[in-house]
């Protein structure tokens, strides 16, 4: 085990399996109805895959115990709504259009490449509670569901006495958001008994910890462990880093603040977790259950003088992947391989047995490997953050930063994540040619075909 994973199991609290999962794919291209399985979804907003799991015992026993840990698992545009778009599409930014999180991108994501249009056309019963696309008219219903209550605001309000729309009835609601949707899940599980034999899909995207990131009254004193700084928070020299990242200072005290009322947010969605699980326990669903665990994208606590996400390193674009599915996904287990949000509705429907009407960017994790994701982060309105893209490989990090031409990379960054997990060590950025990476031009050439790459009704052009 290296010493990243070692420190990560520490501060979560968890122990860390050594089995490697075992798949089992379903057979066939199709499914009978009996077999096909129920699909939930948990998304969270702007966990970060490392230091938030420890707080959340209920999650780590229904999803580590007897469920799968992707280590590997990233978001491809590390911001909220391009990757909810991609989670819903299985394709990259590039290619559903929606780029950032301002008024108006959500509309550019064809609602006919949905999960939730496939599954529903197919016979499932959909639901979705919570978050559903950043700045989503509030007026218009969330097509493709037949049960919904969404939420599109980001602040302070969306925690409690926030603005929602409940299936076409669109007002404020009092209690804290979060027990909201769990309220909402367990009925719509109940629901679900009066046609068994129907499976369902349901889709739950509680806003925390999201800053303002409000903790229910409940916890908003929980003990929490001490926030231990990793080497990549600690890093002084970052002259092998872009300017604009040199130039950034890191607000510990804020920070500080930020982690605990992050994770004292995260206590009601592991509530929330645990409630509905004991519900499928009960009804005898939580074995015929396909269940993912994820975030939008992760959360910078001050790795490289850096705070929030955006950004290609670790800490920004890692995110907890979490999967359980009994009889196909091994219980207790760890995987190493690369996942990423891009695969999630690619996974779903090879589980479902759906065949889609347009080919995927992602892949589904059921049934194979991937060699490298590509991440990428186009048009910021606000330009703070330059255009980047970048690949991620089981054992690297390469980066492409951009001005206004995309073929023309102003600077450049490699990380060894075997030798260096902290990124801290720009290969290519030390001014030693010495240690630069062979295939770095081999690399860049790749990456811009992956940044124009699309689906294809075989092998995917995508990586």
């Amino acid at each position: 085990m290296g010493a990243k994973r070692r420190w990560r199991a520490a501060a979560a609290g968890v122990a860390v399996a050594a089995a490697t999962a075992g798949i089992a794919a379903p057979q066939g291209s199709a499914q009978t109805e009996a077999a096909r399985p129920n699909v939930l979804i948990v998304i969270t907003d702007d966990q970060r895959a490392e230091g938030t799991l420890g707080v959340m015992p209920r999650t780590r026993r229904w999803f580590l115990r007897d469920g799968t840990r992707y280590v590997n698992a990233v978001a491809t545009t590390p911001t909220c709504c391009p990757s909810r778009a991609t989670i819903m599409t299985g394709l990259y930014a590039h290619n559903h259009g929606v780029h950032t999180s301002e008024r108006g991108q959500a509309e550019n994501m064809d609602q006919l490449l949905t999960m939730q249009r496939y599954l529903r056309r197919d016979g499932y019963r959909t639901s979705i509670y919570g978050k559903y696309l950043n700045a989503w008219p509030r007026e218009i219903d969330p097509p493709w569901f037949d049960d919904w209550a969404i939420l599109s605001d980001s602040t302070a309000r969306a925690y409690f006495n926030g603005r929602w729309n409940v299936n076409g009835k669109v007002g404020r609601l009092r209690p804290y958001s979060t027990r909201i949707i769990e309220r909402r899940a367990l009925r719509f599980l109940e629901s679900t008994e009066a046609d068994d034999d129907q499976p369902w899909l349901m889709y739950l995207a509680p806003m925390s910890p999201h800053l303002p990131a409000v903790p229910h009254p409940r916890h908003r004193r929980a003990d929490l462990r001490p926030f231990e700084k990793t080497p990549a928070m600690r890093e002084r020299d970052r002259s092998d880093k872009p300017q604009e990242v040199q130039e950034q200072e890191v607000d510990w005290p804020l920070v500080r603040e930020w982690r605990r009322k992050q994770l004292r947010s995260l206590m009601s969605v592991d509530e929330m977790v645990g409630a509905v699980f004991r519900r499928l326990e009960e009804t005898g669903e939580a074995d015929d259950t396909l269940a993912i665990y994820l975030s939008d994208n992760g959360f910078l606590w001050g790795e490289h003088g850096l705070s929030q996400k955006i950004r290609p390193y670790e800490a920004s674009a890692e995110v907890p992947f979490l999967v359980r599915w009994p009889g196909h996904l091994d219980a207790g287990a760890e995987e190493e391989r690369i996942v990423a949000n891009v695969d999630i509705a690619p996974t779903v429907m090879a589980a479902a047995g759906v065949e889609p009407e347009h080919s995927y960017d992602g892949r589904s994790f059921l049934a194979g490997e991937r060699g490298r994701v590509l991440l990428e982060q186009w048009k910021r309105p606000d330009r703070t953050v330059p255009n980047w893209a970048a690949t991620r490989g089981d054992r690297y990090l390469y980066v492409e930063y951009y001005a206004e031409d995309r073929l023309v990379p102003a600077y450049r960054e490699y990380y060894d994540l075997v030798e260096d997990p902290w990124e801290l060590h720009n290969l290519l950025g030390d001014l030693d040619p010495t240690n630069d990476p062979p295939d770095a031009a081999e690399l860049s050439l790749q990456l811009h075909r992956d940044v124009a790459c699309a689906g294809t009704s075989g092998p995917s052009a995508c990586p």
